[in-house]
């Protein structure tokens, strides 16, 4: 039986930001580097958006029909655009939870997420780089370097808060890129 993957939370990634919406427009952009979208809050009503599938989204007969536009109170996240519902009637301003993703290391920056986390992001890259050239024993042995790396990081830096906060590798680091 294999282990469940650790659960990584990186707070130094995690921003708010402020977003508007424009009157007939039924999405606006995914704000810049934003990897995960946590939260859509309306600042004007104040209203905490509700999340809602693809699928339920498209079902909506009144996307089209300018009678039919409100204040957003559901989102779905699809690509680049976060499409709401109903379709706004006016400006919105909203403000976007999200986790960004992290900027572009090269070998003298500081990384964004604290020096301890240096030889677990190399150990990744090793991982990934062995991956791409079809290195898989040795993938495998930089995948278990930075997994014990990582579970002795998070056990010294937060401690009994471990337990309570849940930490994962997001699947976008792990995922196996193509050529």
């Amino acid at each position: 039986m294999s282990n469940p993957p650790l659960k990584y939370r990186f707070p130094e990634l995690e921003v708010a930001v402020n977003v508007t919406t424009a009157t007939g427009i039924p999405y606006i952009d995914s704000p810049t580097g934003c990897l995960v979208l946590r939260h859509l809050f309306d600042k004007d009503t104040p209203y905490k958006l509700n999340w809602i599938s693809l699928r339920q989204y498209t079902s909506f007969l009144d996307r089209a029909d300018t009678a039919a536009r409100n204040s957003p109170r559901e989102y779905h996240r699809d690509g680049n655009k976060v499409w709401l519902h109903p379709t706004p009637d006016k400006v919105y301003n909203m403000e976007a939870w999200i986790r960004r993703r992290h900027g572009v290391w090269s070998s003298t920056d500081p990384t964004e997420i604290g020096a301890e986390w240096d030889d677990a992001v190399l150990e990744l890259a090793a991982y990934k780089a062995h991956l791409w050239v079809g290195e898989q024993d040795r993938a495998k042995a930089a995948k278990d370097e930075f997994l014990q790396i990582a579970t002795s990081i998070v056990k010294l830096s937060y401690g009994d808060e471990a337990r309570s906060v849940n930490f994962y590798p997001d699947p976008f680091y792990f995922r196996r890129e193509t050529r």
